[in-house]
């Protein structure tokens, strides 16, 4: 559902907007985000360079089949987000959207509620149950450090909200339900409330 809500989005889109498809996960990248490159170079700066654009082929591409479609890994959700909000706010595009597409809140970083230092994984290969070792944090941004990092962006000098229309960056939710996160995350709904999204 996520991939073909990526697509359906790209789709809807004005021939001359720019826009990329971000991906992130604790085992796609350890620093934020990765974009999505039908011809990928040899770093995420270039790709960034060569793929964040007009050009559609991406969704049509296989490399769009790497979007993961199942469970695989913790979610570095506010440190992907920290990136991709850091790079579209440098972007050049006059109006600035993220549309974050996911199945549960940030469980990367320690602080996080639904941080994890063990997790009983079912194996079908053996039809056993076995105890991974989370204990060590995949992220290095909290939610906290991401309301600090857009503080300026969404708030004035006295500490009251900005209009909409001078909020640089509006971060939108798409969170679908999933078996171990079936509630909507009250942080992912602040962010969007903050920043003028949905």
């Amino acid at each position: 559902y996520r991939a073909t809500a990526a697509q359906k989005l790209m789709g809807l889109l004005n021939e001359g907007d720019k826009a990329g498809i971000f991906q992130y996960g604790e085992n796609v990248s350890s620093s934020g985000a990765k974009i999505l490159c039908a011809k990928a170079g040899v770093d995420e700066l270039t790709n960034r360079k060569d793929c964040f654009g007009v050009n559609r082929d991406v969704v049509l591409s296989s490399v769009f089949s790497e979007l993961q479609s199942g469970p695989g890994g913790r979610t570095p959700l506010w440190m992907a987000l920290k990136d991709v909000y850091d790079f579209i706010g440098k972007s050049g595009v006059p109006v600035k959207h993220i549309v974050v597409i996911n199945d549960g809140p940030d469980t990367c970083h320690p602080d996080s509620p639904d941080f994890l230092p063990s997790v009983r994984y079912f194996r079908t290969g053996t039809m056993e149950w076995e105890i991974g070792n989370q204990a060590s944090a995949c992220s290095d941004t909290s939610y906290q450090d991401f309301l600090n990092h857009i503080a300026k962006d969404v708030y004035d000098d006295d500490g009251n909200l900005k209009p909409i229309d001078q909020i640089p960056v509006h971060v939108t939710f798409i969170q679908m339900q999933s078996k171990g996160y079936p509630m909507i995350d009250p942080a992912q709904q602040e962010v969007a409330c903050l920043t003028g999204g949905h």
